[in-house]
């Protein structure tokens, strides 16, 4: 019989069966927790899987409730619609689709949508049919992308003010007369031919939408201009003070020569003002005259506002015009609306800022001409 050697050393055994004895209940057992580990691995990846098919069947029916019963909930990125979950939610007596997102991916829209309201809605690649009525409807404010109206569609009273047209066209005998495009902001591409289409009063005024009111006065020339005007104070300001300085300080230099050469103060100075050209502070020469009544500091106070104010406005809406420029995407009014009102209240206070500032230098210069007229 075979002996297993060495004995020496712990766990040997002296005989096989010995050994066999020992081994195998070891070995089965071994073997039964991997299988046990290995069905335990797999009910984790079923019931994994089985979470994961649950949660995209839930995805598509969120999808599918959104397009078919929410079309009144804007979207940034809404899937592609098509005709017929409008014409549902207009068979359900829905007439309200403010704020909207609608990209019909190029379907034509036959339906009967007068009187409708798509107040700052958004619709993308549609084009309505001769069948389509608009009349009435309401666009005031919608952004139209890729929008087209066959000849024959009904635009009567039809509200686009304050409208975003992009690669929007009215073909030839579109019916839009009475419609309004007052404030209508049309970005690239919209066409319209006048001699084709009935336009009897038809309000074509264009003073520009919120945005576009807002944004072209922060980029081109509009932007060079107000940055020439920001550099333009300091080197006023600068001028002014080197100018001052210099004649307060010839001017003092003239009045003490007279009283040395015993000429005395010439008749006809005002009091303190040899006392005045002794020693002018740099502040009041920046901000002041030599006239009574200026407001140094209040001038100095509106500077900084003005200057402030449009440096926090072109930093929020730069942001704001990369978008639109690299996305074509006009930004919704909630984005820039108190970016709006600031740039109000900023051009205010320009206008406010230039009067009091002209007023000070006019009494600066004035004030200039006196002294120089001095012996």
């Amino acid at each position: 019989m075979k002996l297993f050697r060495p004995l020496s050393k712990p766990h040997m055994w002296e005989t096989e069966a010995e050994a066999r004895g020992t081994l195998m209940p070891d070995m089965l057992a071994r073997e039964r927790r991997l299988a046990d580990q290995k069905i335990e691995q797999d009910l984790k990846q079923r019931r994994a899987e089985e979470e994961r098919r649950a949660k995209e069947q839930a995805r598509r029916a969120e999808i599918a409730a959104r397009q078919d019963l929410s079309l009144e909930r804007p979207a940034k990125h809404a899937p592609p619609a098509s005709p017929e979950p409008l014409e549902r939610a207009l068979a359900r007596g829905q007439c309200r689709f403010d704020d909207a997102s609608l990209d019909f991916d190029g379907a034509e829209v036959s339906l009967d949508l007068a009187g409708m309201s798509f107040r700052g809605a958004s619709l993308r690649n549609v084009r309505f049919s001769a069948a389509s009525s608009l009349e009435a409807a309401n666009f005031a404010g919608a952004r139209l992308h890729n929008v087209t109206f066959a000849p024959g569609c009904t635009c009567r009273n039809t509200n686009f003010a304050r409208a975003e047209f992009r690669n929007v066209t009215f073909e030839e005998g579109c019916i839009v007369t009475r419609a309004s495009f007052q404030g209508l902001a049309y970005v690239q591409g919209w066409t319209v031919q006048l001699d084709a289409n009935a336009v009897a009063g038809t309000d074509l005024s264009r003073t520009g939408s919120d945005w576009v009111r807002l944004s072209r006065r922060y980029r081109g020339m509009a932007q060079v201009l107000g940055m020439i005007l920001s550099l333009g104070y300091g080197a006023v300001l600068i001028l002014k003070i080197f100018l001052l300085a210099t004649l307060a300080q010839g001017q003092s230099w003239a009045l003490d020569a007279a009283a040395l050469g015993g000429a005395g103060v010439p008749e006809g100075l005002p009091a303190g003002v040899r006392e005045g050209v002794r020693g002018v502070p740099v502040w009041r020469l920046a901000f002041e005259g030599f006239m009574p009544g200026d407001y140094s500091l209040l001038i100095a106070l509106l500077i900084a506002l003005h200057q402030g104010a449009r440096y926090v406005v072109t930093t929020r809406l730069a942001p704001l015009l990369d978008l639109q420029r690299y996305d074509g995407v006009t930004p919704p009014r909630e984005a820039f609306a108190m970016l709006a009102v600031l740039d109000r209240l900023t051009a205010l206070l320009g206008f406010v800022v230039v009067v009091i500032f002209s007023a000070n230098l006019y009494l600066a210069a004035t004030s200039v001409i006196y002294l120089g007229a001095l012996p």
